[in-house]
């Protein structure tokens, strides 16, 4: 016999922790007074694969034991994931509706605003500021959609967005209306202040051109860090995928090496060594394949950081050429 197979039984640890497992992953399941955090999945996970990496070393008293041992882990480890899809199932409508409401909040109605416009200068002030602060509210809510978008589902984010261009359509609704309106009002200017008018109006056209510019700029570069992200997004699951069949594969060249070591059958080694070898070089191939994805997920997210610091930039010259707007309004 081998070394390998005189090594004493050292497995008690490990079927400790698989009790723990057991424990924290029904303590994780949400209910209707309780809602596991992202921190408590990420420890489950965290235990998850470290109970799978020892199984490469732990031994037990027979391989039965051991083939028992390891069936629990594979159907806590499922259990495991099927409880944390439900998770982010239910986050992500969570996420859904708290954004969905926000946007509620944002939305400008034009239903009986527009009536008394031509009657008086001051309510176009007034719908101003208060278009204003629907705008605050508007950038707070996709400020809280592109924090949490990573949680959420395609139909929930697809939904969000949908709502999103909703929304901004209705501002762009008022300020067409906006400008419509002030237009009837400065009709009504005095013919001395016609040159004045004039050339405020020039003024007011560049800004509103310079504003448009940056607007288009931002969809633009929001668009491709959408892109970067589905990229990063396809590449993480393309990884997780590889892991997953270097797991495979690893569990089967330590088991064809058991059996191996095992038999006696000279003609049947030789074989097994050949299919061994096949293992190792798959093995070998993955390993490769992981690390060319993890070094195109680190470009992907150099490019994302890049990206959402060139998307501040513009959204910093979009308020800027706002204001440069408005104020010749």
């Amino acid at each position: 016999m081998t070394d390998r197979h005189r090594r004493e039984p050292n497995n008690t640890m490990l079927d400790l922790e698989l009790d723990i497992l057991k424990k924290d992953i029904r303590s994780a399941k949400s209910s209707l007074l309780y809602t596991p955090s992202q921190e408590v999945w990420d420890e489950v996970f965290d235990k998850i694969n470290k109970i799978q990496e020892s199984f490469k070393t732990v031994v037990y008293p027979s391989r039965d034991l051991r083939e028992n041992a390891w069936n629990i882990f594979c159907d806590l480890r499922n259990k495991a994931y099927e409880q944390k899809r439900h998770w982010n199932t239910v986050q992500s409508f969570s996420h859904m509706e708290d954004i969905l409401q926000m946007l509620d909040r944002a939305m400008y109605s034009a239903v009986g605003a527009f009536i008394v416009e031509i009657v008086t200068i001051g309510f176009l002030k007034t719908s101003k500021e208060e278009m204003f602060e629907l705008q605050k509210k508007l950038n707070e809510a996709i400020q809280y959609y592109n924090e949490v978008k990573q949680f959420m589902h395609k139909p929930q984010r697809e939904k969000v967005r949908k709502k999103i261009d909703e929304v901004r359509q209705s501002h762009n609704d008022f300020w067409e209306r906006y400008r419509e309106a002030s237009n009837q009002l400065n009709v009504q200017y005095a013919e001395k202040q016609a040159r004045w008018k004039e050339q405020m109006n020039e003024n007011k056209e560049k800004a509103r051109a310079n504003l448009d510019k940056n607007i288009t700029q931002l969809e633009v570069a929001l668009d491709k860090k959408e892109k970067i992200e589905a990229n990063i997004t396809k590449n993480e699951e393309n990884l997780e995928k590889a892991r997953e069949a270097l797991s495979r594969f690893e569990n089967k060249r330590d088991e064809l090496q058991e059996k191996i070591d095992d038999s006696s059958n000279n003609n049947w080694i030789e074989k097994a060594e050949g299919w061994l070898e096949e293992h190792e070089n798959k093995i070998k191939n993955i390993e490769e394949q992981i690390e060319r994805l993890e070094g195109w997920i680190e470009e992907g997210e150099i490019q994302l950081n890049k990206q959402q610091d060139y998307i501040a930039r513009i959204e910093e010259w979009i308020r800027q050429s706002r204001e440069k707007y408005d104020k010749y309004d």
